[in-house]
């Protein structure tokens, strides 16, 4: 049986090992970098350098954020800390995109007004160590980052990346420039500021669609649902919610079982499920129970009716929650509905009254149908025959 270890320190240290090594490294790299371009007089390497400086700044960040969500939840905070991190990462893309633009504008001056260069070879030389020392350090942030799984991490081994793609570009813009094509300098350093913008873009996306509530990895949700579907008298598992707090996790559920089961014993069923989604999965569980009616004629029917009309309206996913109530000669009948998400909620009302109608027109004995929608977040899709079947 696996059981849930936390390996949060582990993470940490990985997060502070990296922010040290990334100052130490882009330190000394900017001092080369400013020098060259300096001595040169070449606009493209000296907003080079200055990326790297950015990189030490971004760094600076990260280390902070590493620090402020490895503290544990408080009474301001009882979630912890952990969404420090996307938060940290959003202010490094700013900070990017910020040094992005300015070596875009200043690189739009140079290709309007180039102005001649002298590139020695051993400046080349130089530009080419750095290139090497900015994929390397590169290639050590990823590899902390896969251990790890900080993404703040990732997003800083993207910035030495872009930097050492910068440089490249910077290389071949020398070489250019000692052929007498100055103006080369100048597009150089367009071309630079454009990979540092969309790498900006492209890492304060994927943090800001964490932060706005990204919905749980399939291949979580699917443990989840086979898990709790171990446990013999759980019938089905419906409205799964799960909230994200960096390695704090919180799911909410219904489970189904027997109506006839004891008050006792159905609790008795829901602690078992939390105690085992926590026991090997670390997640915090909040259970409610839903009862399962027997599957009498009139149930049956309305089952296959709900069924036939869903095949016909394809934004209908799925149903559960089908109850028959007794009402004097007639029954109430109540449902829930999963739709598909991208339907509207003027779309919704319309469907809704068409499942109602077609229910009672061809059902004499039904009085009244109350059929309720789930919403996107919640997620219902699995019972015992779903995975038995399988």
């Amino acid at each position: 049986m696996e059981i849930h270890v936390p390996k949060s320190a582990k993470k940490w240290e990985a997060g502070r090992l990296a922010g040290w090594v990334s100052i130490a490294v882009n330190l000394s790299l900017f001092v080369v970098k400013l020098i060259l371009g300096i001595v040169s007089g070449s606009l493209a390497l000296l907003a080079d350098a200055f990326h790297t400086f950015s990189d030490i700044a971004t760094s600076v960040i990260m280390l902070i954020s590493v620090r402020i969500a490895h503290k544990p939840g408080d009474e301001q905070h009882p979630f912890g800390h952990e969404r420090a991190e996307p938060i940290a990462t959003v202010i490094m893309a700013t900070l990017l995109g910020v040094a992005g633009f300015e070596i875009g504008k200043s690189s739009l001056l140079r290709i309007w007004n180039p102005v001649p260069l002298v590139v020695e070879d051993w400046i080349l030389w130089a530009v080419l160590f750095t290139v090497l020392a900015k994929e390397a350090l590169a290639q050590f942030t990823f590899y902390l980052s896969r251990k790890s799984g900080l993404n703040v991490l990732h997003a800083d081994a993207w910035h030495h990346r872009s930097d050492a793609l910068s440089s490249i570009v910077v290389l071949g813009a020398l070489l250019l420039v000692r052929w007498k094509m100055p103006v080369v300098d100048g597009w150089a350093g367009l071309a630079i500021s454009l990979l540092v913008f969309y790498t900006a873009f492209r890492i304060a996306g994927e943090s800001v669609h964490h932060l706005m509530g990204s919905p749980p990895d399939p291949q979580l949700l699917d443990r989840v649902e086979r898990l709790v579907l171990e446990v013999p008298e759980v019938l089905g598992v419906h409205d799964v919610i799960i909230h994200s707090y960096g390695s704090t996790q919180i799911v909410s559920m219904h489970i189904e079982v027997d109506e006839k089961l004891t008050l006792n014993r159905a609790h008795q069923i829901s602690e078992e499920v939390a105690e085992r989604l926590h026991r090997e999965m670390g997640l915090y569980a909040t259970i409610h129970v839903d009862p399962v009616m027997p599957r009498t004629p009139e149930y049956r029917r309305l089952e296959k009716l709900i069924q036939r009309f869903r095949q016909d309206h394809q934004e209908i996913q799925g149903f559960h929650d089908l109850r028959l109530f007794k009402d004097g000669e007639g029954f109430l009948a109540r449902v829930d509905l999963v739709l598909h998400p991208d339907q509207t909620p003027e779309q919704v009302t319309p469907l809704v009254e068409q499942l109602r109608s077609f229910l009672l027109s061809r059902c004499r004995n039904l009085k009244s149908v109350q059929i309720k929608v789930e919403p996107q977040f919640s997620i219902s899709r699995r019972s015992r025959h779903d995975v038995e079947g399988k």
